[in-house]
């Protein structure tokens, strides 16, 4: 799946997806609703979370660590 694809997929189900950020390689999507922003890095992990083979809540969770990991 590209990029484009995903992204289209997630605005049909309702995300607001944002424009792909050259520098950090990520897209912040919102929930339908605006209420939750999440950061995607686009690519694989972009093409999994619109498959739903990544969850809102494992894509949070690998940015949570990731900022452990910066301490």
């Amino acid at each position: 799946m590209t990029d484009k694809q995903a992204i289209d997929l997630l605005r049909a189900r309702g995300y607001v997806v944002g424009d792909p950020d050259a520098h950090s390689g990520e897209i912040s999507v919102w929930t339908p609703g605006g209420a939750y922003a999440l950061k995607v890095r686009v690519g694989k992990e972009l093409g999994e979370f619109a498959a739903g083979k990544l969850t809102w809540n494992e894509v949070a969770q690998r940015r949570e660590d990731e900022i452990v990991l910066e301490r």
